[in-house]
């Protein structure tokens, strides 16, 4: 299994306006699907989330170490 990250934005009609959901997944694919089962898309069929990363992405930014303003991960889906 791979893990995803859905970080999230100020934006209000985001699920959290903050941190990320982790997803466990063998694929983007599996882990879309997995996201938008719990988080359907918004406007315009856009998925519920600012950013999306691969755990080896996700590793390289600043979030990975000090939280997406100033927050952590919300829920892991399995």
């Amino acid at each position: 299994m791979n893990k995803y990250f859905y970080t999230f934005g100020p934006d209000p009609k985001y699920p959290y306006q903050s941190g990320w959901v982790e997803v466990m997944a063998e694929d983007w694919s599996e882990a879309d699907e997995k996201f938008m089962a719990r988080f359907p898309n918004r406007d315009n069929g856009n998925v519920n989330c600012a950013f999306r990363y691969a755990e080896k992405d996700f590793e390289n930014t600043v979030m990975s170490l000090r939280g997406n303003f100033e927050d952590y991960c919300h829920e892991v889906l399995e």
